[in-house]
Order: C-alpha cells, then structure tokens, then sequence
C-alpha cells in the first residue's frame, strides 16, 4: 500500500501522467453508460467493478511511468550533477510553471537545483513563498517540517546567522510538536535529519568547531554524487574558518576536481587560488 500511495502522489507531479489519468479515468466511468446501451439494467451494477479496475490499473501504469521520470531526472541532478539541464527537463515536465501552486515534492527538488546553481536568493524566495502560502490545499506538517529544514541549510551555506538562528527556531518548534511516529514506523522527518539541519545552523552562525566532527562523518556518508560535493565543500569551509589550511585546499581540491556544474565547483576553484 505504502507503495501505491507513493505512485498515486507522483502522478500528480507530472502534466502528462495526471493528464493520462483523467483520461482513463473519465473513460472507465463512461463504461456503464456505453453498456447501458447494449445490456438490461439489472446487469449495469456489474460495470462497477471495471470501473474500479481500471482507476487502480491506470494510477498504477501513471505511477510507474512518473516514477521512471522522477529517476531519470533524479540521476540528471544528483548523479550527473547537471541542475541546468534538470530544470529545464523538469520545468517542462510539471504540472504548473506557477510555483504557488507546487505541492511540496516539486518545490524541493527545484529549490535544490537552485541551490545547486547557487541561487541562494531565489531558493530562499521559493521556500517564504510556500510557508507564507495560506491558501495551500490539504498542508502537510512534515512538509512544512522539510522546508523549514531546507531553509536552515541555505542560511548555514550562506553563512547567515540571523536567518540560520529564525529558521531553526521555528524548525525545533514544529519538530517537537509533531506527534511522535508509532511505534514500529521509521523514525520522524525530524529524527531522520535533525543532525544535519543543527550543524548547519551551527556553520551559518559562526560555531564550526562544534560542527567540524559532524561534517567529516557526513563527507564519508552521502547517498549521491551532488549530496557528497556539497559536503566536502562545506567541510572545507569549516576547515578555512577554523584556520587548517591544508584540510581545507585537500577539501576545496577534492570538490574542484570533480569538474561537476554546480555552484559548490565554482567557489572552490576560487578558494584555491588563496593557496598558491
């Protein structure tokens, strides 16, 4: 079940895929009506069940087919480290070009290629704009959770400790009034990246000695490609506040040499040039 709610969500994140569902969906419910035409009413009832069917097998096939989107585009950003060509794959491919419309999945994985790209203003204007956003239909608390997160890292890379200190205030705030998971469920969104979120907070107002131990377990244990850069850069800005010069150019060095499209490339080829 867990599984077929996840595809039932994507399908709505993609024109094409909502729009193939309406479709089917609008046809399997004209079956009974076709029917009618052919069979007595006393049989019409036993159209119900292939309408049901063909709701269930279409967000079934849909999911499927967003999810393989979702992949593909997933591999542009965070593997092939290419947030250019994913925005404009991704942009095309989204149900609204308006972003007070996007539920939070679409805002997150812009608002990450932003990031990506260095666009730290447009990304923190995304993330205002989706918790300021009063008129969102059916608001998800670990939702707000997420982005709440998301703004603490910004305002931590960005090293702005005002912002840094608001956000996890309010991130804290919500995460300890979120009820706690039953038991046996996998641990709370807050759970799952309260460590990361904190540190951050700790880099942006200006503690990277309590945040260096942190940084150097999270280089060694990143999911992706574009998850590991970022945090090798980081941990070579650490390093640089706290004056280790040669951990922070082996740091800068590893990022730099990647050669990968991202922001995080940019800044630490300008880093190095500090030590020469």
């Amino acid at each position: 079940m867990e599984r077929y709610r996840l595809r039932s969500a994507l399908v709505f994140v993609f024109y094409k895929t909502s729009f193939t569902l309406g479709l089917l969906a609008g046809l399997s419910f004209a079956v009974p009506l076709l029917c009618g035409m052919y069979i007595g009413a006393e049989y019409q009832l036993l159209t119900l069940p292939l309408v049901f069917v063909a709701l269930i097998a279409g967000t079934i096939l849909c999911g499927g087919w967003a999810e393989r989107k979702l992949q593909r585009m997933n591999d542009i950003l965070y593997v092939d480290c290419d947030p250019d060509r994913f925005l404009e794959l991704f942009s095309k491919e989204i149900y609204s070009r308006k972003s007070e419309n996007w539920r939070g999945l679409v805002l997150l994985f812009i608002a990450q290629a932003y990031h990506a790209q260095g666009r730290f203003k447009e990304e923190e204007a995304l993330y205002l704009r989706f918790l300021n956003n009063t008129r969102r239909k059916n608001p998800d608390a670990t939702e707000d959770l997420e982005v709440l997160a998301r703004l603490t890292i910004l305002y931590g890379d960005a090293q702005n400790a005002a912002g840094a200190q608001k956000a996890f205030k309010k991130f804290r705030e919500m995460a300890q009034a979120l009820p706690p998971a039953p038991e046996g469920q996998a641990r709370t969104a807050y759970d799952e990246i309260k460590d990361f979120v904190y540190n951050s907070y700790l880099m942006g107002i200006g503690k990277p000695d309590e945040c260096v131990g942190f940084f150097e377990w999270h280089c060694q244990n990143r999911p992706n490609e574009l998850c590991a850069l970022l945090s090798h850069y980081r941990l070579a800005e650490v390093y640089r506040a706290l004056g280790s010069s040669d951990e922070a150019e082996r740091e800068y060095r590893t990022v730099a040499d990647s050669g990968k499209n991202i922001y995080a490339v940019r800044m630490a080829k300008q880093r190095l040039t500090e030590y020469k």
